[in-house]
């Protein structure tokens, strides 16, 4: 559904890491399914829901989203704005996701609005399914309700069923104003998004509301950063042995120098898989973000500094910089929690200057090839023989990817494990790089060149699921994607062309099948032959 796809937007926009191709479509187990519950009006598991505070005063009655509420009451918050129609509702939520999510330098804001409008905001309000006369909607658990006056009760207006359905109270919505019909919205986009990674509550999700409502508003999760991509660094680091990607460490560092403070500020867009609702970032007073980029002992070995919360006091993590585990173009980034000094995580982290650095540009960048790569393999399609998947190469530069994979997550239960789908992947040949020496001996030495290319598209060609509700799952999947090229469209893909008719593509963490390992699935070699 489109509500899936935005809130993988969401999510790539918190964490705009470099795309790391994992494949496992090799592994099929044959594991036992349950089958799925049967229909009520109450939230599943995980499923959540939005909830109001209904008030009667004086005779008279009243509702509020409890976002809002909460906002009046606990955080002293004030409500001015006051959309009347559904299009100024509509208007108002997307520019204050938009803003609040985009990252400067990174994503244009007016086509970000466009593209959350029609994409995904008009078509979650559209699909929302209302109670019937006489129906009322369970209360759900996950809200740690507040203390509300005497004359005020919680009462359920919104329930997912399934993760897949917005079921709203009828009576309820129709006595909201458009102001709480927007907040009712963004609750459950933000709330969804939230429980994907772990969270068992609505807490933080309806600060976050009450917070972008308010006259008072929410720090953006960008706040600080330069438009101008050539004045940041962008930082990627991993988790060694970390072989899925899925713990990634991702952050902007840049020069700022206001009244009174001159050093380095630090905007983190991933610490992990978590979901990061308001800025993450960090102030390092007196240093350079150069030290970065060619890390050095200038800082001293142990150098620490602490990672705050916007809206929350105390700092949520202590980060400290290693420079004996690296190289001479990285360094190890310790994170530890800040109360306690327990070390979580380990990443080894490598920086570069502009948007779309990715560490495989430490090194000088080798000769553009596209040209004759068009000349030699265009007009054909290759097909890798095993299982069947394949690459088209257009005389325009369009490229098509058939693939079948592995695609589901113990931690997504939309898309859970396993689920196994066969898509097309639509892109268009952005540049075909001959690699140079020096990129070939720090990394993967045995991929010639390096193909990038820009994803237009994804299209479901064939489940491989008898099951309606992997079926289902692999639609969830192919949304999320689908969204996912809206903030980060750009790939790439190491590849070996190993005759006129015939090349390798790899992916990253190949090695250990060249030094005569296991095929396994971050380490695929597999031989593409014109058809």
């Amino acid at each position: 559904m489109k509500i899936l796809a935005f809130l993988t937007v969401l999510t790539l926009l918190v964490a705009c890491t470099p795309k790391k191709e994992v494949h496992n479509h090799y592994h099929d187990p044959q594991a036992k399914q349950d089958s799925p519950e049967a229909p009520t009006f109450e939230g599943v598991i995980n499923g959540g829901g939005g909830k109001g505070a209904l008030c009667k005063k004086n005779g008279q009655s009243s509702l509020e989203v409890l976002d809002l509420y909460e906002g009046r009451e606990l955080y002293n918050l004030s409500y001015s704005l006051s959309p009347t129609t559904e299009e100024e509702m509509l208007e108002l939520i997307t520019e204050k996701m938009a803003l609040h999510m985009r990252y400067p330098g990174q994503t244009n804001l007016s086509d970000m609005k466009k593209r959350l409008r029609a994409d995904f905001i008009d078509p979650l309000y559209k699909e929302i399914q209302f109670t019937k006369k006489g129906q009322r909607l369970k209360r759900t658990t996950d809200a740690n309700d507040p203390v509300v006056d005497s004359e005020c009760q919680v009462v359920q207006i919104a329930v997912y069923y399934d993760e897949s359905v917005l079921m709203v109270d009828r009576d309820y919505w129709d006595q909201l104003d458009w102001l709480h019909k927007g907040a009712l919205l963004l609750h459950e986009l933000v709330y969804y998004l939230a429980r994907q990674t772990g969270e068992i509550n609505s807490i933080q999700s309806r600060k976050m509301v009450g917070l972008l409502l308010s006259d008072q508003g929410l720090q953006s999760k960008t706040a600080g950063i330069p438009e101008n991509p050539t004045e940041y660094l962008q930082c990627h680091g991993e988790v060694q042995g970390d072989q899925d990607g899925s713990d990634m460490l991702s952050f902007i560092a840049y020069n700022k120098k206001v009244a009174d403070f001159n050093g380095t500020e630090i905007v983190f867009q991933s610490i992990g898989p978590q979901f990061r609702m308001f800025r993450t970032y960090a102030k390092l007073e007196g240093v350079r973000a150069e030290v970065f980029e060619v890390p050095n002992s200038s800082l001293g070995q142990g150098y620490s500094f602490m990672v705050f919360r916007d809206t929350y006091k105390p700092p949520v993590l202590k980060a400290v910089i290693d420079f004996s585990g690296g190289s001479d173009r990285e360094f190890i980034l310790h994170m530890m929690n800040a109360q306690t000094n327990a070390r979580f995580n380990s990443y080894k982290v490598g920086c570069g200057r502009g948007r779309n650095w990715t560490p495989s540009e430490q090194e000088e960048r080798g000769q553009d090839v596209t040209e004759q790569f068009l000349a030699k393999y265009s007009g054909h399609t290759y097909t890798e023989k095993d299982f069947g998947e394949s690459v088209t190469v257009n005389s325009d530069g369009t490229l098509k990817f058939l693939k079948t994979r592995q695609v589901g997550s113990e931690d997504n239960p939309n898309v859970p494990y396993p689920t196994v789908c066969s898509y097309e992947i639509h892109a268009k040949l952005e540049k075909v790089i001959e690699r140079s020496d020096a990129e070939k001996n720090s990394y993967m030495s045995y991929a010639t060149h390096e193909i990038e290319y820009k994803t237009t598209d994804y299209v479901l060609v064939d489940t491989l699921e008898p099951d309606t509700t992997k079926r289902l799952a692999c639609k969830n999947w192919l949304e999320l994607q689908r969204a996912s090229i809206m903030v980060h469209p750009d790939n790439n893909n190491y590849a070996e062309l190993v005759s006129d008719s015939s090349f390798r593509l790899h992916t990253s963490g190949g090695g250990d099948f060249v030094e005569g390992g296991e095929r396994t699935e971050s380490t695929l070699d597999e031989v593409f032959v014109r058809q």
